[in-house]
């Protein structure tokens, strides 16, 4: 192992001044096969690969969708015999898939109904204030051909409750209705939600699920073959602040 791997370690500054308060440093390691790795022709050693994900406000937007393709990317080259886990911060770490064999890259989070799958979701903040905008994203994967029109719902609050705010709509902004989806496809979509201006600080849960465009009435959901209270799949907690 040892000839197989060089290490380039680098701190994010030169030189750090005396202080008496605490202060940050970033180490950036970098992994490079040598090349007598190279050379051999053998297959790479079992690596185990931690993501180390920051998901906060500075996140934002276009770093955040960023960050997600080249996680997925990372994960994609990693082989069978290969672990993976993946920790997500922002003022708190949580670790949201433990280290595990690199054999199902598109593990299925959750199931709708018998035609449709859910094999990623983020949020785009863990924090926000009154009036802000709140997108959730969400990786649809197709087992069959849904056959109906469905709408996506997001909602913010007690499941049980009316929500406090809600982003319902058609897939892909109504450009992608699920009559035409078919078997085999997987693709991602986005939902924006508007935080009401008089919402009170505190800790909110968001869900979200698909229901029968006509009828109202919702897809059952599924995860690890239970299935979950309100059809509804948890997505996280946001908290308000002011």
């Amino acid at each position: 192992m040892a000839d197989e791997i060089n290490l380039i370690i680098t701190l994010n500054r030169p030189q750090y001044p005396v202080l008496a308060a605490d202060q940050i440093a970033y180490v950036y390691v970098e992994a490079q096969p040598t090349a007598v790795a190279l050379q051999s022709g053998v297959g790479h050693s079992p690596l185990n690969l931690a993501l180390v994900l920051d998901r906060s406000g500075s996140m934002a937007g276009q770093k955040i969708t960023d960050l997600k393709e080249a996680a997925k990317w990372a994960v994609e080259q990693l082989n069978d015999c290969d672990q993976v886990s993946i920790v997500v911060f922002d003022d708190r770490a949580e670790v949201i898939v433990p280290s595990q064999p690199a054999v199902n890259k598109t593990a299925v989070l959750a199931q709708l109904g018998s035609a449709i799958e859910v094999t990623a979701v983020t949020l785009s903040h863990s924090t926000a204030t009154p009036g802000e905008m709140i997108t959730v994203a969400i990786t649809w994967q197709v087992t069959a051909m849904p056959g109906q029109d469905l709408t996506t719902f997001i909602h913010l609050g007690d499941p049980k409750q009316t929500p406090l705010a809600q982003a319902d709509g058609i897939p892909r902004n109504g450009a992608y209705p699920t009559r035409y989806w078919a078997a085999g496809e997987q693709f991602s979509d986005s939902y924006t939600l508007l935080l009401p201006a008089a919402l009170a600080p505190g800790q909110y849960p968001i869900q979200f699920g698909l229901y029968d465009s006509q009828s109202g009435a919702r897809l059952p959901l599924f995860i690890d073959g239970a299935r979950q209270p309100q059809d509804a799949y948890r997505v996280g907690s946001l908290t308000i602040i002011r």
